[in-house]
């Protein structure tokens, strides 16, 4: 490939990046531990990577390691495993601390309770 192909294809690479950038992954947490997330998809940049921790029962805080979510234009979308207790989540970007998702999950009661196997999350950030 000559010179010119080249800086062509480089042109239009970086000028068609997504408009979506994505980080799906698949959280298992056994007890009381921190949930461990096999990342199937990050297509969030170059270093950019999310930490997870357990806060409390039913309470997870996916923090960036740098930059923020913008909670305008951040979608986030918690499923439970197949094997989980949990009823259903919710999910969004902590107002005090923006780059921080926190997730909580519930029991058909409503009461918090842990994943206690697997869960599946998505985020997608626009613009």
């Amino acid at each position: 490939m000559n010179e010119f192909n080249l800086q062509k294809k480089y042109n239009w690479e970086t000028a068609h990046e997504p408009i979506v950038k994505t980080y799906k992954a698949i959280l298992t947490q056994t007890g009381t531990s921190v949930p461990v997330a096999t990342v199937l998809v990050n297509t969030l940049g170059e270093g950019y990577d999310i930490d997870w921790t357990y806060t409390g029962v039913g309470l997870y805080a996916a923090t960036l390691n740098k930059g923020a979510f913008d909670a305008t234009k951040t979608y986030i979308q918690v499923e439970p495993g197949y094997y989980s207790s949990v009823a259903f989540t919710a999910a969004g970007v902590n107002p005090s601390a923006t780059s921080t998702i926190v997730v909580n999950s519930k029991n058909t009661a409503g009461t918090n309770t842990n994943i206690a196997g697997t869960a599946f999350i998505e985020i997608n950030i626009y613009g």
